[in-house]
């Protein structure tokens, strides 16, 4: 299996920004994310900051996120079932995992 060409800074930064965009559809709120930046604008401003990198070396996966991201407020009942895969593919790309935002239940 070759290395992604995708740097692993990339996809964790993104897998970051998308983590918090599920946490903050399922909690209503954007964990550590202070001021006046919504989840969606958030996620947003995190792609198009790594878009060249994306476009090049990924575009298949940024079609896929700037078609969930664009219909966000269109269709919110099946955003997380859209978010999530994405956020499992790029947790892989990049290697590494974020803690659970709420405890598992009893």
């Amino acid at each position: 299996m070759g290395k992604d060409p995708l740097d692993s800074a990339v996809t964790w930064d993104l897998y970051v920004a998308l983590n918090l965009l599920a946490a903050s559809h399922a909690l209503e709120a954007v964990p550590g994310v202070p001021g006046a930046q919504d989840d969606l604008t958030h996620a947003r401003a995190h792609v198009d900051v790594h878009r060249r990198a994306l476009k090049r070396d990924a575009p298949e996966l940024l079609a896929r996120i700037d078609n969930v991201l664009n219909g966000w407020v269109e269709r919110p009942t099946s955003r997380l079932l859209d978010l999530l895969p994405l956020v499992d593919e790029l947790s892989r790309k990049s290697g590494g995992s974020l803690p659970d935002t709420l405890p598992p239940a009893p």
